[in-house]
């Protein structure tokens, strides 16, 4: 199991979600931009843990802090670490941790790997909707996508990422590990994303669309 550091920094995560509307929402969209603008230094296992948990028990996670009154006060003074210590404490810590399942997860490079394939995954979901909405289709290349320089290259972080499959209302794009040993990722225009485990048999389900 975690130590009580590892569980502390990603309540903060949670917490600071809990309180800042924008944060939330941007944790929720786009999970790895979300991380890395937060003060709060994640170590490999921690990230891949926030990376790789489904929507649905993130937000059950969020939804399950409740915020005091005088944290939020402190929030709109600018006092972001006295708001997030005042959410911790009277959160209940356990119920936090157990509504993400962290339990069983480690804090090692391939799962940071993994979870990061599959944020970037919801990235390009994301950019995707975006792109169809201004364009009444969806886009058939990562370079026509507003991501950043080194996920539209298609290749980043032990990962190739390409289209299985591509037409003006559908795609399946793929995340192709370098190692055999990490898993393959798969997400549609609905927003699933489906995992298998050496090759592109894809016949699990990991999570499911963003709100």
């Amino acid at each position: 199991m975690p130590g009580k550091g590892f569980s502390r920094r990603i309540e903060e995560v949670l917490a600071l979600a809990a309180l800042d509307a924008d944060f939330r929402k941007l944790l929720l969209t786009e999970r790895e931009k979300a991380i890395d603008s937060c003060e709060i230094r994640l170590k490999p296992g921690e990230r891949a843990i926030l990376l790789s948990v489904t929507d649905e028990r993130l937000m059950a996670a969020i939804d399950g802090i409740r915020v005091p009154d005088e944290a939020r006060r402190a929030f709109l003074a600018g006092s972001v670490r006295s708001a997030l210590t005042l959410i911790l404490g009277v959160a209940v810590i356990g119920g936090l941790l157990s509504a993400i399942s962290i339990g069983n997860l480690v804090d090692s490079p391939e799962a940071a790997r993994e979870a990061s394939a599959i944020s970037r995954l919801r990235t390009i979901y994301s950019a995707q909707e975006l792109y169809k909405q201004e364009n009444g289709c969806y886009a058939q290349s990562l370079q026509h996508l507003k991501v950043d320089r080194a996920l539209a290259s298609g290749v980043i972080g032990g990962y190739k990422f390409e289209f299985a499959e591509s037409t003006a209302d559908s795609y399946q794009m793929d995340a192709i590990p370098e190692n055999p040993k990490l898993r393959f990722f798969r997400i549609t225009e609905d927003g699933v994303i489906y995992q298998a485990q050496g090759d592109r048999n894809f016949t699990t389900t990991l999570g499911s669309r963003p709100d």
